[in-house]
Formats: structure tokens, sequence, C-alpha cells
């Protein structure tokens, strides 16, 4: 039985009129925590056909091993494309430890196009952009 995820763990989704999903998650992060998290911002975003996110881990806490990262990127990958909801372009806002960039790298070997930053307005800038647009 996988553990359940801290419910201290919350995601707060908003649909900026850019046509970016801003995912904002906040509390104590745990691999099944992490991936149910992804999974309901997917989930959000392919209901809404929406192709850009931007995860904000600002204010979440903890540390993930290097396998539970790959796990982690893996499971996220595998989800989205279960949504058969085409190209999608990731942004993830974060500082280590939390956030190193394995995860995202194990994601773009999968052919994800997801890029790490540690602002939001770095990443809303990139998602945005006029290069992003035309994909």
């Amino acid at each position: 039985m996988l553990p359940k995820p801290d419910p201290r763990l919350t995601l707060a989704l908003e649909l900026l009129p850019e046509g970016v999903l801003v995912a904002t998650v906040t509390g104590p992060i745990s691999l099944e925590g992490a991936v149910q998290r992804f999974q309901e911002t997917f989930a959000f975003a392919a209901q809404n056909s929406t192709r850009k996110i931007l995860i904000n881990t600002l204010d979440a806490t903890g540390d993930l091993s290097i396998s539970e990262r790959c796990r982690l990127a893996t499971r996220a990958v595998h989800y989205y494309r279960s949504l058969k909801v085409g190209s999608h372009a990731i942004a993830v806002v974060g500082k280590p430890p939390l956030v190193n960039g394995f995860g995202l790298q194990v994601a773009r070997n999968m052919g994800a196009l997801a890029l790490l930053f540690a602002d939001t307005e770095s990443a809303l800038r990139w998602l945005t952009s006029p290069q992003l647009n035309r994909s």
C-alpha cells in the first residue's frame, strides 16, 4: 500500500489570461504527495486546454531522494501523456534542496519541455515568450 500524501500539502490553481496555468504547491513534500499534485495540475490543464504550466514550489518544504525524483518525473510524464493533450511547456519555480533540476532532467530526457526557474517572473516570461507561442 502506498503512503498517503500529507494533507498539509496544498495546491492552488489559477488560470491566467495569458493562457498559463499557475499551480502553487505549499507544505511538506513527499513522493506520493508530489505525484498527486502533478496529476491534479495536469488534469486541470487538460480540462481547460492549457498547454503552459507554471509550478511554483517556493513555499513547499522537504527533500526527495534521487530515486524519488526519478520516479516523480517518470510518473508525471507518463500521466501527462495518458491525457493525450499534445505538447506542453512546464516551468518549475523552486529552490534547493527541494528542487535541484534532476527530476526536470529526467522529464526532459523523456521528451518533456520543462525548465527550472528561481522566480515566477522569469518563468512567466519564458512561458509567454514569442518563441514558445510559435511551437
